[in-house]
């Protein structure tokens, strides 16, 4: 009867008419208050004790999200208007600066790239971001006749001013260059500008790309594909992730959706588009994980354009897409050289058990794992024979399987498999046996 009596009041106490009069922030030294005054208008004030109160976790729970601030509390006081409250801010400012370690995957080769990141908070008191990215990645690229080495270098710098139009939008400016290599070069050099909102990003890229230093060695495609192009490009990409940990999932859904359309200027000309879904179930009480990725992409060029450039196709190997193949190795190659896919399919499942109880291994999740995968890579002329006759799917397909151990550290997501390849195609090359991979994210 207490308890009915205790819950009535605190429902007529949330339904109690209030207003916000006058905002007051203490802590600042970089932010400007009046700007944590125009977010808590913008989010809505609310009319209720109620409402203010949800409003108010709202604006803290976004100006966090900005990694400003080391903690963020408001406060209800009466105030000397009658029927309304003052909302008191309390803040603690990280430094102003900060070095950072992590990964970034993409890229012509598909590779994921190691490095650091120089940040800047609080740049004009609004909490925008300036942000320094420098990395590499030293790969091997090893066919039946040749071995030699391949790197990726990459430097951007970019800025974002967060709130555009609520609290969860944002509008970011990139500038980035990039040099890839493995036995011909791709250099990059290009600008983004970039809208985030709720559940979609919208981007354009302008980029201008060289592809050269092809030696005598390397095939008739690869050389006559050397030389500047020019790349015009508006993306779309909804992401949405309910995974309880992205680099170590043990239960949640994942879904992602790409749209590329390439052609406003310059001569890179095709609409792209990508799909991905994961799932993760927990299986009882042992901690035994079930998890499950699919993905594919197709790439169709447009009207009255030539042949999709090598450097706009997928590349498909590696832990990050296609594990017991080496890095970009599936698919047709040109001598060692791999010409990449207009379309392509993956599937992998595994289970997964936790080996870290305490210490070292338990604070990055350690897991072993027992994974299968197949997949697939096609050019759309040799694609569509295989919608009318669903057998042929089978004859290309590829399948590998294996065991090993994952883990999750701060710079990603780290798996070091033994391999074995069920099944393979063409100019394909394997990596039967031992394969290590740091990846953005469980993929």
């Amino acid at each position: 009867m207490e308890a009915e009596i205790i819950e009535s009041q605190l429902e007529k106490a949330l339904e109690a008419d209030l207003q916000i009069g006058g905002v007051q922030v203490v802590g600042c030294k970089r932010t400007r208050p009046e700007f944590l005054e125009w977010i808590l208008r913008l989010s809505g004030q609310g009319d209720t004790f109620g409402s203010i109160l949800e409003n108010l976790t709202e604006v803290i729970d976004a100006v966090k999200q900005t990694d400003t601030f080391e903690s963020v509390e408001a406060y209800l006081e009466e105030s000397k208007d009658k029927g309304k409250t003052d909302v008191i801010f309390t803040l603690e400012e990280k430094q102003r600066t900060s070095i950072t370690l992590g990964t970034e995957s993409g890229g012509t080769f598909g590779d994921t790239t190691v490095g650091g990141s120089f940040h800047v908070r609080n740049v004009f008191g609004r909490l925008e971001t300036l942000r320094a990215n420098a990395g590499s990645s030293p790969t091997s690229v090893t066919s039946s006749a040749s071995s030699s080495m391949g790197s990726k270098n990459y430097f951007s710098l970019e800025f974002t001013k967060p709130f555009l139009f609520d609290l969860a939008s944002s509008l970011g400016f990139r500038l980035y260059s990039s040099e890839e290599k493995i036995s011909y070069s791709v250099d990059k050099y290009g600008a983004d500008v970039i809208l985030s909102l709720p559940l979609l990003t919208l981007s354009y890229e302008a980029s201008w790309r060289k592809v050269g230093q092809a030696p005598s060695s390397s095939g008739a495609k690869i050389r006559e594909q050397c030389g500047h192009s020019f790349k015009s490009a508006v993306t779309a990409v909804s992401v949405m992730d309910l995974r309880d940990n992205p680099l170590s999932p043990n239960f949640g859904l994942f879904t992602s959706v790409k749209a590329e359309l390439a052609g406003l200027f310059g001569d890179a000309r095709h609409f792209l588009h990508e799909y991905e879904g994961q799932f993760h179930l927990p299986l009882g009480q042992s901690g035994l994980v079930f998890n499950s990725c699919a993905k594919t992409g197709m790439i169709n060029r447009l009207p009255r354009s030539g042949p999709v450039h090598v450097i706009d196709r997928f590349l498909v190997g590696g832990p990050a897409s296609m594990r017991g193949f080496r890095s970009r190795g599936v698919g047709e190659h040109d001598g060692r050289d791999p010409l990449g896919a207009e379309f392509y399919a993956t599937a992998f499942m595994g289970l997964a058990l936790p080996i870290g109880f305490s210490g070292l291994l338990r604070s990055v999740s350690a897991k072993a794992h027992a994974w299968g995968m197949v997949g697939d890579v096609n050019s759309l002329e040799s694609l569509t024979p295989k919608v009318l006759k669903p057998r042929s799917w089978f004859e290309s397909t590829r399948a590998s399987v294996g065991v090993g151990i994952t883990a999750a550290l701060p710079i990603g997501r780290l798996e070091m498999n033994w391999c074995h390849v069920l099944r393979s195609s063409g100019s394909d090359r394997e990596k039967n046996g031992v394969q290590i991979g740091l990846t953005q994210s469980f993929s």
